[in-house]
């Protein structure tokens, strides 16, 4: 009989990658150690082919690239769902899943690339081509499809044992007391990655020199992350910049407009979208948007209402700091 030492490199140097999963898992019940091999594989392809290659409409994978890529997305959606990949059965017993989801994230987390302890290549241990990469485990399934990694992630998301922290000032310097659900630093610290990857600050910096830099800053990447962050800016798990806010309300502003502008009458997706503004607006911390520029949104989006609500906040916010002036003088 072979050892697992023996079966497991086998199956690595066949590309037998679904097997290698299943036998990590359920021989050896761990579950991160091979997502981190089956990530040597991907950046190997990754390196190799053209990341720009456009998918075909029905899905099967044109390269290697793309069919570990998408394994690694599959075999992290089993993860987050507590089930045994690639069979499906539930993990037993139950409450080890919580530490697996974590230790699955915190990978998915890491900043610099470091290669599993079972690969020993020297070449592989240095950091490059797109091991180089900040972020390089995040970067590398962005790029290949954001809205399949995102829908995964979500499970993490909204997974009700997830921490939260209740009535406490953020990251960027946002109050966020009046939070129904509490800040969930786990989800905020993977919101503020996926924010710096897909829209950074200085748009010169992430993968402007890698193959995936057109995928992974594209219009289209970044509008699949502001739908998600949205999402959970109405939940109060996370919040972000006030520059991403705005992209935010002004991406769901924009969504009204599309709309045909010459009808007397406002149709019910209109009036949906119009909703979902009004209900982010409510939900957001007052100092986590500019005031100012949200309310040229919404006017030029034709949203009345939207507008008005600004109008009484800032309302609010000037004859409060009024009345603390006065306690102060007196």
């Amino acid at each position: 009989f072979m050892d697992f030492d023996t079966i497991l490199s086998l199956l690595r140097s066949n590309g037998m990658y679904t097997a290698l999963l299943h036998v990590y898992s359920r021989g050896l019940d761990d579950f991160a150690t091979p997502l981190a091999e089956l990530f040597e594989a991907i950046f190997n392809a990754a390196d190799d082919c053209n990341a720009r290659t456009y998918k075909r409409p029905d899905g099967v994978p044109q390269n290697l690239y793309e069919r570990y890529g998408y394994k690694a997305i599959m075999y992290i959606e089993y993860c987050l769902k507590g089930k045994m990949f690639p069979q499906g059965g539930r993990i037993e017993p139950t409450d080890k899943v919580q530490n697996i989801r974590c230790e699955i994230i915190h990978l998915l987390q890491e900043k610099t690339y470091a290669p599993p302890p079972t690969v020993r290549s020297a070449a592989i241990s240095r950091r490059t081509g797109l091991r180089r990469l900040s972020y390089p485990y995040l970067q590398l399934l962005v790029a290949l499809d954001a809205k399949a990694l995102l829908d995964t992630l979500s499970l993490f998301f909204d997974e009700p044992d997830v921490a939260k922290n209740e009535n406490r000032t953020d990251t960027f310097g946002i109050d966020t007391t009046l939070s129904d659900g509490g800040l969930s630093p786990e989800c905020q610290e993977i919101a503020t990655i996926l924010s710096d990857i897909i829209i950074p600050e200085d748009e010169r910096s992430g993968v402007s020199t890698s193959a995936l830099s057109e995928t992974m800053h594209s219009q289209a990447t970044r509008d699949i992350f502001l739908d998600f962050v949205a999402k959970y800016l109405l939940r109060g798990s996370i919040t972000v910049s006030v520059p991403i806010t705005m992209k935010i309300l002004t991406r769901m502003s924009s969504l009204v407009m599309k709309f045909d502008s010459s009808s007397p009458n406002i149709t019910a997706a209109q009036q949906e979208a119009q909703e979902k503004v009004l209900e982010l607006l409510g939900a957001l911390p007052k100092n986590s948007y500019d005031n100012k520029k949200a309310l040229e949104v919404v006017e030029e989006a034709g949203l009345n209402r939207a507008a008005l609500l600004i109008h009484r906040e800032s309302l609010m916010s000037l004859l409060q700091s009024g009345a603390s002036r006065d306690v102060i003088t007196h």
